[in-house]
């Protein structure tokens, strides 16, 4: 568990379902878990269901922005899904707007409709990475 969001791991996949708010602590305990798995595989993938995600705290807001400009620890693919209307917007507009400051590539990321198609994503980015994909 990281806050009270349900943490699973499959070797260098790392999944997530958040249920309530996306706190700065709670993105700073992710960062400390995909680091581990980077120093320990290589690299790092995340699957997503925000389903129960309630809100993303502007403190965490500010750490994920932060993070991503930062350069270290750079997840090579995340795919999410059970994305309201509402979080999707402001997901995307936090991204947009990362990615504008931080010259960020946006392949890394991709909205899925459910877990079986999040493992297809991260299958397929696998290869992207692995033939030679920016990170």
């Amino acid at each position: 568990m990281i806050g009270g969001h349900r943490v699973w791991r499959e070797g260098d996949l790392v999944g997530m379902h958040f249920h309530g708010p996306l706190t700065r602590a709670d993105v700073t305990a992710m960062r400390t878990l995909f680091a581990a798995v980077m120093a320990e595989l290589g690299s790092c993938y995340m699957i997503s269901d925000m389903t129960h995600c309630t809100a993303f705290e502007p403190e965490a807001r500010k750490f994920l922005g932060e993070w991503s400009r930062d350069g270290r620890d750079k997840l090579a693919g995340t795919a999410v899904y059970g994305v309201n209307f509402a979080m999707r917007t402001l997901v995307t507009l936090v991204l947009n707007a990362t990615k504008m400051m931080s010259k960020r590539r946006a392949d890394d990321l991709a909205f899925v409709k459910d877990e079986a198609e999040a493992r297809r994503w991260i299958a397929g980015r696998r290869v992207e990475v692995a033939a030679g994909a920016m990170l």
